[in-house]
Parts: C-alpha cells; structure tokens; sequence
C-alpha cells in the first residue's frame, strides 16, 4: 500500500484485506449504468449479483470497544447507494463519494441476515491492527436481502481463515443458510480474545447483542428435547450385571 497525496493507493490483490473508503475506494465508474460494467471487467473481478443492491448504509463502532482518545465518532447516519458484491469485496457506491466504501472479504468477522428492526444484512469488520466495527446494510427492496446474504456466502467462502477445517466451512458456508460467521469461524475471531483483552462481560454482551439480531428459520431451530435418546427396558441391564460379577 502506497500513499499519493492524501490518498492511498492500493494494489488489487490487497483489495480483499482492506477497508477503503471515500477516494482510496475509487468507486466513481460505479455510479453511472454505462461505466459499471467496463469498471468490473477491467478490474477482471466477478459480481455475484446480477444488478446493483440500492441500500442504506449504517455504520457504529461494536458495542465491546471504546472511541480511542482524539478520534472522531463513526458516522451513525444512514447513508443511500448501490451494493455490488465481488469476488473480493462488498462495493457500496453513493452520489456522495465521501460515503464510498469497499469492503474486503477477510475484514469480515462475521455476517448475519437480521430482521429487526427491518430485514438487513449485519456485519462485524476488522481491518488489521483496526478497531472492530459494525455496518448494517439495510436493503430498499426487501425482497433483495436474501441474494444479498447468498452473494456475500459466495464471497466470504473464498477467502477462508488459514487453519479453518473442513467441518467448520461445511456447516457455515452454505448458501442457504439463514445466519453464518464468516469463514473464520465463530466464537474466535468473531470475538475478542483473551490476548486482546476481552472480558467475560464484553463477551456476554456481544453473546446477548448477537441473540437479539439473528434471524433463525423454523426448520434450524432446536425443539425442546429433539435430541434426547429415550432410554429403553433393559438398556443398562448387561452393563450392571458385568459390573457384579
């Protein structure tokens, strides 16, 4: 990463492992229907979408970390634009390009379909050596979320976390599912560590905040006693007469 001026420069095959926003996410070509698709295949960078997403864009920093000293707060203002979904980054493109945003696949901690309170997309980001943050994007047409939630499987599925077994990505990485952590895996890097200094409360409070957004479809719910083996007449009877003898 290099800096021209007062703006970074990025190289295309660092656009999966940063967060770039305003001019560094250079994002003008997206906002006029004749440039997009030449700005995507020059960029040589597939689209998981068949159209741009129009979306609100909202941004806070997660409720476990606190605004260093000095620095500004994170706009909390809903901000309009297209989403475009690659095979690299989540691309969010307004009128307003100081609002412009792309969003690289390993940033994502994790990433929820959520319906309060409207049907959205949530996501937990963290740039290296960054603060974590949360962006909801909150599409206009409703009926938009799920393609949105498949699109981003798609795009998390192909940047997985070093050291991610097999079993993990089976049962996360399906495109069908309702609520999925990124392929990094839930409960690690999904949440603070030890290491960095998370506590049991901040992880409570993350645990409480996550139970209230997630969206759990009927047939993925666990009914009480689902899983209970009933014990059958005689079932122990051999094992307590080995013991006697």
């Amino acid at each position: 990463m290099t800096e021209e001026g007062n703006m970074f420069m990025v190289n295309e095959d660092q656009f999966p492992h940063v967060i770039l926003r305003e001019e560094a996410a250079d994002l003008s070509a997206l906002k006029t229907i004749d440039s997009q698709q030449a700005f995507l295949e020059q960029r040589g960078d597939p689209v998981f979408v068949a159209s741009p997403i129009a979306c609100r864009l909202e941004w806070q920093r997660s409720s476990s970390e606190e605004k260093p000293a000095g620095e500004t707060e994170v706009n909390k203002e809903d901000v309009t634009g297209n989403v475009f979904i690659s095979s690299s980054q989540i691309l969010f493109a307004c009128e307003d390009a100081s609002n412009d945003v792309a969003i690289g696949a390993t940033c994502i901690l994790m990433h929820a379909m959520t319906e309060e309170p409207e049907l959205s997309i949530y996501l937990q980001l963290q740039e290296d050596g960054c603060e974590t943050l949360e962006a909801t994007f909150t599409p206009l047409d409703s009926n938009m979320c799920q393609d949105f939630f498949n699109a981003l499987c798609k795009l998390v599925s192909l940047h997985p976390c070093d050291g991610d077994d097999d079993e993990g990505d089976e049962m996360f990485g399906q495109e069908d599912m309702i609520w999925a952590p990124a392929s990094r895996g839930f409960g690690t890097d999904a949440f603070e560590d030890e290491e960095r200094g998370a506590t049991d409360d901040e992880r409570q409070a993350m645990l409480d905040r996550l139970d209230s957004i997630l969206v759990v479809q009927p047939e993925y719910e666990i009914q009480e006693g689902q899983f209970d083996d009933p014990i059958l007449d005689g079932q122990f009877e051999d094992a307590e007469e080995s013991g006697d003898q």
